[in-house]
Parts: C-alpha cells; sequence; structure tokens
C-alpha cells in the first residue's frame, strides 16, 4: 500500500529520509517532515487522499513495484561473502 513518512530525521545520516525519498520519488508514498507533522498537516493529507481513491491506488501499485521481497536474502548473501573474503 501507500504511506505517509515521517522520518527521524536524528536517524544516522537522516537514512530514513533517503529511504522515504526513494518511495516519494516512484509516487508510493507522501513524506511529511518530522517539524511539519502537525494534525492540521496530516487532516490535510487524509481528507486529500480520502476523496481520491485513483491516488490512493496509484500510490499502492507504485509501493508494490517498489518491492524488494527477497531483500533479506540479498543482504544475507553480501554478508556471507563478506565474512568468507
Amino acid at each position: 500500500i501507500g504511506s505517509i513518512l515521517v522520518p527521524f530525521p536524528y536517524a544516522t545520516d537522516d537514512h530514513q529520509s533517503a529511504n522515504a525519498n526513494y518511495l516519494v520519488e516512484h509516487n508510493a508514498a507522501i513524506l511529511v517532515p518530522e517539524k511539519e507533522c502537525t494534525a492540521s498537516k496530516l487532516k490535510e493529507i487524509f481528507s486529500r487522499l480520502a476523496g481520491n481513491r485513483e491516488t490512493i491506488v496509484n500510490m499502492a501499485r507504485h509501493a508494490r513495484e517498489c518491492a524488494m521481497p527477497d531483500a533479506d536474502v540479498s543482504v544475507a548473501l553480501v554478508c556471507e561473502e563478506l565474512a568468507h573474503a
């Protein structure tokens, strides 16, 4: 499904924002910076989405296209390769 993401800005190298931006660039998510995340901002986003099923469906489709269901296996293989290098 599509998502509304509020990255923790103090994470190492702000990696959560980088990950969120990937989904935003692929029309799979909406990013709300923590400092802008207010009840009124969220209400605005939810109201806009509630009135636009097409946007919600498109976000979900794009999210599925971005999915990496075997990412855990890929990471494990790289770790094994590095461990044996």
